[in-house]
């Protein structure tokens, strides 16, 4: 433990200089649009609910990944809605959680190569330091998935090496947060689990620890389909905008990566019109217009699929949108009308 004491301090000083440099000039509620789980951690906060993505009264929603809302939403309880203080809040959360996930990667590489481990640590922190849009930027929700995927990682070499109850507790943890999170996360969850049935067949009580997992997951899983069944109608495991981040990916963006311009054009973030139809319709309907052509684009060429690339670029690009100037109206919510009162000139 001695041994990466002073690596992990080291970084923890190293990402809170990275993100003092990437932000402290920014950071100012009147340069945030905080996207979309800022303004559904805002409905939170508020007591309106799980609602309002792009802001305007459009009522319950699934667009984004709870988690990240909820995280928010209790910034913004005890700091002030949208503030710089809850900007500033999460910026520290973000760095100590990088912090703490770069300490559980040194741990889990303990017994290998120190080179190995140095280069490992180096790599990581290069990363989150030196990334465009990384998980140092406030609007980012990439520390969440780095943390949780540190964590993970961690508990399944601490149960390797028989560590006690520390890294089962992180297993349970990881096996409950991340489906919340998204949906790469709860395919890892699902691998070690595969991977902890395979190891443990033959040993006698074996099997509990990798179902206790997967019931976790599963309980994750069903309570927020049951919610979005309530709340929209429709049994979504996670969030309601594959479709649209199909379309965005495959019919609107030539070669599968969207940039800057597809998405102020497509996102009702920014929008006018596509505010007014995703209100209009509703969010469930709204998704459903984007299937046919979707579809019809993967049946062409297959092999173009972007979802992966696509998954969290609106949420990105809002956040860049935003430090480059690129800002969104004045919500009018008040009157129910959209928030966007004109387009970016660029859209």
């Amino acid at each position: 433990m001695g041994r990466i004491r002073l690596p992990a301090l080291a970084g923890l000083l190293v990402l809170a200089g990275a993100a003092a440099l990437h932000n402290t000039p920014h950071l100012s509620p009147g340069l945030f649009d905080w996207a979309e789980p800022g303004n559904v951690a805002a409905a939170l906060a508020q007591g309106r609910g799980f609602s309002d993505p792009f802001d305007g009264g459009t009522g319950p929603t699934a667009w984004v990944s709870p988690l990240p809302a909820w995280i928010e939403a209790s910034v913004f309880l005890v700091f002030g809605v949208k503030s710089a203080a809850s900007a500033f809040s999460l910026l520290c959360l973000a760095v100590g959680a990088l912090a703490a996930a770069h300490a559980l990667l040194l741990s889990a590489l303990s017994d290998t190569n120190p080179w190995f481990r140095r280069g490992t640590s180096a790599a990581f922190l290069a990363g989150c330091c030196a990334l465009p849009g990384g998980p140092l930027e406030v609007l980012s929700e990439a520390w969440l998935d780095m943390a949780l995927s540190a964590l993970l990682l961690w508990s399944v070499v601490a149960l390797a090496r028989d560590q006690g109850p520390g890294p089962r507790a992180a297993l349970f943890g990881v096996a409950f947060l991340a489906p919340l999170e998204n949906a790469g996360l709860a395919a890892a969850v699902g691998l070690v689990v595969a991977g902890l049935i395979v190891i443990r067949r033959g040993t006698p009580g074996g099997l509990r620890l990798p179902i206790a997992a997967a019931a976790l997951a599963a309980l994750s899983v069903g309570f927020w389909t049951v919610r979005n069944e309530v709340s929209l109608g429709r049994p979504i495991p996670l969030k309601s905008n594959s479709w649209f981040e199909l379309h965005l990916a495959n019919v609107d963006s030539a070669d599968g990566l969207p940039n800057m311009e597809t998405v102020l054009r497509r996102l009702p973030f920014f929008d006018t019109g596509e505010f007014l139809r995703y209100k209009g319709l509703g969010e469930v309907a709204y998704v459903d217009t984007f299937r046919a052509p979707a579809l019809a684009a993967l049946k062409r060429d297959p092999c173009t699929s972007r979802e992966t690339c696509c998954a969290g670029w609106g949420r990105r690009s809002c956040s860049a949108a935003g430090k480059a100037g690129v800002s969104r109206p004045d919500s009018l919510s008040r009157r129910g009308t959209s928030p966007c009162s004109r387009r970016p000139a660029n859209s």
